[in-house]
């Protein structure tokens, strides 16, 4: 693991993701919303996935990253968060999105509204991407 991502987990007090990565809630009002950081290092990546929340990703510190979306399953928007890129941007709810660092690692900081356990993520076939055949 690289240092600069070692340093990052350990300044920030990030633990393993169930799913990958690194985070740590931030916030949580339980019923209204829950805000983390997550880290994605160089290697691994958020596979596609979609949530019943609306989510606001905001690039923190680190390598740029591409967030793709696609509201139908077929076709799909990549969104650079970072370094000349959106500082912000929001994932409306039900949206397919999937997540990958630029470099060697990403922090962010999201913010789903409303607050739903990770229970409720709705993750997509191993390998599927959008236009692949059917939904997630």
């Amino acid at each position: 693991m690289a240092e600069g991502v070692k340093n990052a987990i350990a300044r920030l007090g990030l633990a393993p993701h169930p799913f990958e990565g690194w985070f740590k809630e931030t916030d949580h009002q339980r019923g209204q919303s829950r805000n983390f950081h997550l880290l994605i290092a160089a290697g691994t990546h958020v596979p596609w996935h979609r949530l019943p929340a609306q989510v606001v990703w905001q690039y923190k510190e680190g390598d740029p990253l591409v967030l793709s979306q696609s509201s139908d399953g077929v076709t799909a928007d990549g969104i650079r968060l970072g370094p000349q890129g959106e500082a912000k941007w929001l994932v409306p709810a039900n949206t397919y999105q999937t997540l990958e660092t630029m470099g060697r690692w990403t922090v962010l900081e999201a913010s789903l509204t409303p607050d739903i356990p990770i229970s409720e993520r709705i993750h997509c076939r191993e390998n599927w991407f959008p236009g692949a055949g059917g939904r997630g």
